[in-house]
């Protein structure tokens, strides 16, 4: 099994790095990344452990990283793959990602004052300020413990479904400005989370994408159909792009279980998988 699209604690996951290793590894998964949003802090300490453990022989992982991006007002996400996640370059959008976040969440934070009449008290507001990485996940876990929610999602779809494009780096800049690192930059969920773009407004954008730079798509994702991942299989094949597959797994903060990487396919394609192939820098567990 690959899964390709995987997040931790280090961002809006519930898993610890080494939780998450084990699990992959119950998972039956042998090749994984992690791809944090706008953070490779989670890669840079797996990178070292895994530097100091020598070579395993029970998997394989790849350094990763998912920026949430600006695309003409739309939500789109672009993960990068096979970087040094020491790399000065990477780090520099990296930080920039990161004070756009922290904008947006204080954005997030007046507007549950001003709409909702709601505020956090200092314990919990000390936690968001000295966050590395502040999300949506960790204020809906506030709103779920006092009770204006009974889970993460609830608290999400009611409060905090509010987007700030201005205040996220642009699909352009992230793609072209990586393709001077080692990145191997992809195209995420092009369908979109819930299935809100239509299959031909991913193929104009996915063309604009490739004019820019882009190396890869993200075909096969948890909750497509296999009728869909095939369809972006085969859009794939014919732009000359490489194949990734995700299930964009969070431990506990969403239902999506580790490796899945489409909702309803019998089998996987994962020898036609081509994204591992092209990465340099792989490291074993």
């Amino acid at each position: 099994m690959i899964d390709l699209h995987q997040h931790s604690v280090y961002s809006d996951g519930t898993d610890s790095l080494e939780e998450l290793v084990e699990n992959n590894r119950r998972r039956g998964i042998y090749c994984f990344a992690l791809t944090d949003h706008d953070t490779t802090e989670g890669c840079k300490a797996l990178v070292k452990s895994l530097k100091n453990k020598g070579e395993g022989d029970s998997g394989l992982f790849i350094t990763g990283i998912e920026f949430s991006t600006d695309d003409d007002g739309n939500d789109v996400h672009i993960l990068a793959y096979d970087f040094d996640p020491e790399d000065e370059r990477v780090n520099e959008f990296v930080a920039r990602g990161q004070a756009l976040r922290r904008e947006r969440i204080e954005r997030l934070l007046a507007h549950l004052k001003k709409e909702h009449g709601i505020t956090f008290n200092d314990e919990r507001m000390k936690k968001i300020e000295e966050s590395p990485n502040p999300n949506k996940p960790m204020i809906a876990g506030f709103l779920v413990e006092m009770g204006y929610a009974k889970t993460i999602g609830e608290a999400i779809r009611t409060y905090l479904e509010i987007r700030f494009p201005s205040l996220k780096l642009t699909s352009r800049e992230v793609i072209e400005g990586l393709n001077d690192t080692d990145a191997l930059t992809v195209y995420a969920h092009p369908l979109g989370e819930n299935r809100e773009y239509p299959f031909e407004t991913v193929k104009k954008r996915l063309e604009r994408f490739r004019g820019y730079g882009l190396k890869g798509l993200e075909c096969w994702y948890s909750i497509y159909s296999a009728r869909e991942c095939a369809a972006l299989h085969e859009l794939a094949l014919g732009s000359g792009l490489l194949v990734s597959c995700g299930s964009d797994y969070h431990g506990k903060n969403k239902t999506i279980p580790l490796g899945q990487v489409c909702c309803d396919a019998a089998t996987i394609p994962y020898d036609e998988i081509t994204l591992p192939n092209a990465c340099k820098h792989v490291y074993h567990i």
